[in-house]
């Protein structure tokens, strides 16, 4: 089967809210997408020019995508 890459760019621009959104990210979000749309890998990162800008990765099969 077909794969596709979902990216997601996020701004958390309160350092004090950080840590708070990869807790919610981990227990939260990505437990939901991959039930939700079957995600079947993923990664993500923080920006090294910008430590406010976050990057999501997700490996979804091509049967989840948006339909018109």
């Amino acid at each position: 089967m077909a794969k596709g890459c979902f990216v997601v760019r996020a701004e958390v621009p309160d350092e004090s809210d950080r840590a708070p959104f990869d807790h919610w990210y981990a227990t939260d979000h990505l437990p939901w997408a991959i039930k939700v749309f079957g995600a079947q890998r993923g990664w993500r990162c923080w920006s090294r020019s910008d430590p406010a800008v976050h990057y999501a990765f997700t490996s979804l099969p091509m049967s989840h995508r948006r339909r018109r």
